[in-house]
């Protein structure tokens, strides 16, 4: 597998695909996960994923605090670190994320699976917005109950991810159970090896919806997740280290806050193609294949 040798030019890529969705400064790799190669989301281990190269990677740095001033974990780069691997599935039509967390107190005692609990623990917030299409998706000035769970996250999605001691995981959408959060369309699992610092294994999966009605998973339209095409994407990594609910610090890509109304503050994710069994390949209505032929021998 050529990961770690496609990756580092992955930028000539995108320059000559056409792709869709509005593209800001910084454009953040996705690769496809071959169909014959998914990831195993109980094996409690990263073996499975490809080998990225660092500039692939997410880490601490690429993270920002929204309550110190922006600095890269505030400033507590002794106390966590994290290794953050995104993907996708062609085949499956699904993102794919995978977090490894160095943690030295880390805060884990939710008892219920609720979100008047989970959120005031140690985890990870993940939006998606498949189309890219962006604005307000939440919290929307609608008085009637009825409005508001029919516009409530209906263009871009809000998860809760959570550990579980000593394995497992929840994950949460927008602050309620759903049909959304739970096997086809999302699942997640977890490892919780304690010791100085304590290492947190989280993976899991999420489907994008372009339109979607929680009253009915068959009344919803799915994104269609193509090679070359630009999604919306956030994470946030929550950091508590005294007690449950009492914030330490909470990071965003590029120091983004309100994400939970705007899809606009989403950063853009490109879905870049791998070329092996199981993959989409590159589709010749997306780009030449003479050009990608000189995108490859470039290589050398």
């Amino acid at each position: 597998m050529q990961w770690l040798f496609l990756s580092g030019l992955w930028l000539v890529a995108v320059s000559i695909l056409p792709v869709k969705g509005h593209v800001g400064e910084r454009i953040f790799p996705i690769w496809e996960l071959p169909t014959s190669a998914l990831p195993d989301l109980h094996d409690h281990s990263l073996v499975d994923w490809p080998v990225l190269a660092e500039e692939d990677l997410l880490t601490r740095s690429d993270f920002a605090s929204i309550y110190s001033g922006g600095g890269a974990f505030g400033g507590y780069e002794e106390d966590l670190e994290v290794n953050v691997r995104l993907g996708w599935s062609h085949a499956l039509q699904r993102i794919y994320v995978s977090c490894e967390r160095f943690d030295d107190e880390y805060i884990n005692t939710y008892a219920a699976e609720t979100s008047d609990s989970l959120w005031k623990h140690d985890g990870l917030d993940f939006w998606i917005d498949g189309d890219h299409s962006g604005g307000p998706y939440d919290f929307f000035p609608i008085r009637s109950p009825a409005g508001w769970d029919t516009l409530r996250n209906f263009q871009a999605q809000s998860y809760t991810v959570a550990a579980r001691r000593p394995s497992g995981g929840f994950i949460e959408y927008a602050g309620r159970r759903a049909w959304i959060d739970r096997t086809p369309f999302a699942g997640v699992s977890s490892q919780i090896d304690l010791g100085y610092p304590v290492r947190i294994v989280t993976e899991f999966f999420v489907t994008p919806f372009d339109e979607i009605d929680l009253a009915q998973s068959d009344t919803g339209r799915r994104s269609v997740l193509a090679p070359g095409q630009i999604i919306g994407f956030q994470m946030a990594i929550r950091e508590f280290d005294r007690v449950p609910g009492e914030f330490k610090d909470y990071w965003t890509l590029d120091r983004q806050s309100y994400l939970w109304e705007d899809a606009d503050r989403f950063v853009d994710g490109v879905l870049l193609p791998c070329f092996e069994a199981g993959c989409s390949g590159m589709p010749t209505t997306l780009i030449q294949q003479d050009s990608w032929a000189r995108i490859k021998a470039s290589f050398w």
